[in-house]
């Protein structure tokens, strides 16, 4: 098969997509953790209303970038449907950071933070356990702070919204004990392979 012919645009646009990429992994480390990006593994989601607005102002920036500097036409093929891609990305996260705003209206979205970035690291053996659960330490030391901010973000709710809150808290405490249970087994009958921690540390 011919070499593919990169032209500068192109080299353009796959130095945007690594710079975007970067970013995104660094707001959103439990998501890196699951695509198989292992540097951000002892990075924890900062959602404090500072970090999320500097990521909707990053989100910004980077779309006029891209728009400066990268002429669609002047792509190849495939990077013409990566560039629709990463457009309807940017999009879609702005959307949901600046209007749904799940961050500030869905306590379970903490919840599932706090016990996902954890469960990310321990579901898949992609290397020693020793280094995953050192990764899932660094992680949780962080998740008092996570759930903070979520208290702080979610605010008092008004007297109209409190039923309909309320249940939904009642569900996502439901949904916590099962993860709570997966958590104490798991780490129960793993703790115990001597290839784990020396006994000092268990």
């Amino acid at each position: 098969m011919p070499m593919e012919h990169i032209t500068e645009t192109d080299h353009r646009f796959d130095q945007l997509t690594d710079q975007f990429l970067s970013g995104y992994f660094r707001f959103n480390p439990t998501l890196a953790t699951d695509l198989g990006f292992h540097e951000y593994d002892s990075r924890l989601e900062d959602r404090s209303a500072p970090a999320v607005q500097a990521e909707i102002e990053r989100l910004k920036d980077f779309q006029r970038r891209l728009q400066r500097e990268i002429d669609p036409a002047a792509l190849s093929v495939e990077r013409q449907i990566d560039c629709a891609i990463l457009c309807s990305a940017m999009e879609s996260r702005r959307l949901d950071l600046e209007e749904i705003r799940t961050w500030q209206r869905n306590p379970g979205y903490y919840n599932w933070l706090a016990s996902g970035s954890v469960y990310s690291l321990l579901i898949r053996e992609y290397a020693p356990l020793n280094d995953r659960l050192r990764a899932a330490i660094e992680r949780e030391r962080g998740i008092s702070a996570l759930l903070e901010h979520g208290r702080t973000n979610y605010g008092r709710p008004s007297a109209r919204r409190r039923a309909c809150r309320g249940y939904g808290l009642k569900s996502r405490c439901r949904s916590s004990r099962g993860r709570k249970i997966f958590f104490e087994r798991w780490c129960r009958d793993s703790l115990n392979k001597p290839t784990m921690l020396p006994p000092g540390r268990r």
